[in-house]
């Protein structure tokens, strides 16, 4: 298992801003735990949400998290 996050990628997405890259970080923690409310929900709306996961993990360099959205998304 790789990094939880590409630090690479995000620094490069945020032009080298380390203040942006903490506020982007700030941001998805603050998401990943509405998430986990949203994901113990019972309703069907999951797969919206792991759609919404894959793209939001994919866009921070978090791709391994991608991929396991994907999956679960895909029904794998």
């Amino acid at each position: 298992m790789g990094q939880a996050v590409d630090f690479q990628y995000l620094e490069t997405f945020a032009a080298g801003d380390r203040g942006v890259v903490r506020d982007v970080l700030g941001l998805f923690l603050e998401q990943a735990r509405a998430w986990e409310i949203g994901l113990a929900r019972p309703d069907g709306g999951w797969r919206d949400l792991v759609h919404t996961i894959k793209g939001t993990s994919r866009g921070i360099g978090a791709h391994e998290l991608g991929d396991v959205a994907e999956r679960a998304e895909t029904g794998g």
